[in-house]
């Protein structure tokens, strides 16, 4: 009577506990892609810091501007924000750990160096930042789905993360009309403009209307503070007066009203660039809002873990109390079963079967401790197996004894099932990467890592290592005739005769096209190679069944290749056994060369 409360307590506060233990694991999800989200709006930040004053300095070459007058004329020091904003924008590590991103920063340093010698046009400027704008959406989707997703569901400050990625959406949002508004208006008020432009225009401003139109409530803390600034700053102000003249001049044609009017463009610029700035603040303190929204919601969620186990322990601790209170009021059957639950409590599963006897209450409690005990002793040897992710040991192909073995034994089988597809999934990603897909024999890089692993026991055994690089003749005219179906039959025949012609320690690979390897340590002997190497040839010409009734020639010519004790690396291996199949080609095809002399590919 008194262990079955503890029983049921144990098992509903385990429950509990996976489900705290699931919404921490979300809460880190989430803080992890804020994280992510913060970072990719630091680099577009950086990057417009760049683009604004790089940007000016190319207008002041093409229009024979000093950039100490302009420096002068908008009150900036355009070489130092220029340095500032390079080094901001090299600091950002998503520009250099992505592949894509990091051609464009190649692009970037490029237009660096043509802008430095002002011969760079404003095309080539808006181009190269377009371009790494472009190529930072995606990151951007990708990682904003990820956490709109995950928001909300890890417990408490769901309603924060909600508000803030919504925040985050609408300013970035912002931000990306707020740059096509002030191309757009530079444009009008500069120089003669198409229509289109001012459509472009008045699309921007009603963008930029709608991604504002619930601020400030919309925002967290720090990004109400950044929009409270903007709406007050009497530099957008005028820009905002200048992006309505635009609009009034495009919609009546009227000619560009700056476009002798250095002063004037001035002024417009240096409310374009306070209002670009005030936008781009406002992206990273919504940004930090999520983050520490994110940070808040992973340590509630973790409070709340720790409050649920601490809970969990308390009660368990005051069952086996009352156990240990009543042991003093009953016979020895009592004490012997409040003994053993001490003793289970300390770690000890490994207790004395209990004798089932006196009264019946006792009995029945002494049964349900045996239960009890043996289910825990089976869950201790489960879990010791899934730790070392042993899925063979015996213990795992037994269920948990008892009832509470049977309440448990879904939770287990659970993992269990977790831990072995977890495993398969791993066998299957590393067949995958280091596996050829058609034939089924290994990939140029796994195969090249197998042949230096040999190398080096070649080296430490006092042995060598034999390399047949083939290569298949007639496959372009099988791809020709009759498809590349059959030109993949063909590899695949290839593959199944070079398995059935070497042994099953050899290293088979194709490392590419219709091009196959096999590497032998310890090889038999010259004789044995080149027989080895022929009986390829031949089961090769011999095993390509006819297509469409017509006799199809398939052959090989191979190289062969011996390593250099101590001196050879796979690919130095390689190199020779290809020098050799080169030989075989130039000689007729369709036949075995040891490599002599080396011979060079043309170009």
């Amino acid at each position: 009577m008194v262990l079955l409360p503890i029983i049921v307590i144990i098992i509903l506060g385990a429950f509990t506990a996976a489900k705290k233990w699931t919404q921490r694991e979300l809460a880190i999800g989430t803080r992890s892609d804020a994280v992510a989200l913060q970072s990719l709006m630091q680099a577009r930040a950086a990057l417009t810091d760049e683009f604004v004053p790089t940007a000016a300095i190319v207008y002041a070459a093409t229009h024979g501007i000093t950039v100490t007058t302009l420096d002068t004329l908008l009150g900036i020091d355009f070489a130092t924000e220029l340095l500032r904003a390079r080094t901001l924008v090299d600091s950002q590590t998503i520009l250099t750990t992505t592949p894509k991103l990091r051609a464009e920063r190649a692009a970037l340093s490029a237009l660096r160096a043509r802008v430095d010698a002002r011969s760079a046009s404003l095309v080539d400027v808006q181009t190269v930042f377009d371009r790494i704008a472009t190529d930072l959406d995606p990151l951007w989707s990708h990682a904003f789905s990820m956490l709109a997703s995950t928001a909300g569901k890890s417990g408490a400050g769901s309603e924060a993360l909600r508000r803030d990625v919504t925040a985050l959406e609408l300013t970035s949002s912002a931000f990306r009309a707020e740059l096509s508004q002030s191309s757009y208006t530079e444009q009008i008020l500069t120089r003669p403009t198409p229509p289109q432009v001012v459509a472009n225009l008045i699309g921007a401003n009603a963008l930029l209307d709608e991604a504002t139109a619930g601020f400030p409530k919309a925002l967290g803390p720090q990004a109400r503070a950044a929009w409270e600034s903007l709406t007050h700053n009497p530099a957008i102000k005028r820009f905002n007066s200048a992006v309505a003249t635009a609009v009034d001049a495009g919609l009546r044609r009227s000619p560009p009203p700056y476009a002798t009017n250095l002063a004037g463009n001035a002024t417009v610029f240096r409310g374009e660039v306070a209002k670009v700035n005030a936008l781009k603040s406002l992206g990273l303190a919504a940004s930090a809002d999520l983050r520490t929204a994110a940070v808040a919601s992973e340590s509630s969620a973790r409070d709340s873990l720790i409050e649920e186990l601490t809970l969990l322990v308390l009660l368990v601790g005051l069952g086996l109390a009352a156990a240990l209170r009543l042991a003093v009021y009953i016979d020895k059957p009592l004490v012997s079963i409040a003994q053993a639950a001490d003793a289970v409590r300390r770690g000890d599963f490994a207790v004395e079967h209990l004798p089932e006897t006196g009264p019946r209450e006792l009995a029945l409690a002494a049964l349900a401790f045996n239960d009890m005990a043996s289910t825990l002793r089976a869950v201790e040897t489960h879990a010791v197996a899934l730790a070392g992710r042993d899925l063979t040991d015996p213990a795992l192909q037994m269920p948990l004894p008892g009832r509470t073995g049977q309440a448990l034994q879904v939770a287990l089988d659970r993992l269990q099932t977790s831990v072995r597809d977890a495993e398969a999934r791993r066998r299957e990603l590393h067949r995958l990467a280091t596996r050829d897909s058609l034939t089924g024999l290994l990939s140029r890089g796994a195969a090249l890592d197998a042949i230096a692993r040999d190398l080096l026991t070649a080296s430490r055994e006092d042995t060598v290592v034999a390399l047949l690089f083939i290569d298949l003749d007639g496959l372009k005219a099988i791809n020709d005739n009759f498809g590349h179906q059959a030109g993949d039959e063909a590899l695949r025949v290839a593959a199944e005769a070079i398995n059935t012609s070497t042994r099953g320690s050899d290293i088979r690979a194709r490392i590419g096209g219709d091009e196959f390897v096999v590497a032998q340590l310890d090889p038999p002997g010259p004789e044995n190679l080149s027989a080895t190497a022929e009986r390829i040839r031949r089961r090769i010409a011999e095993a390509m069944p006819d297509l469409d009734g017509q006799r199809v020639k398939l052959g090989a010519s191979i190289g062969i290749a011996v390593s250099v004790p101590n001196a050879d690396t796979a690919e130095d291996l390689l190199r020779r056994a290809d020098s050799a199949l080169y030989q075989a080609k130039a000689a007729g095809r369709d036949r075995v060369v040891w490599f002599r002399t080396p011979v060079s590919r043309p170009a």
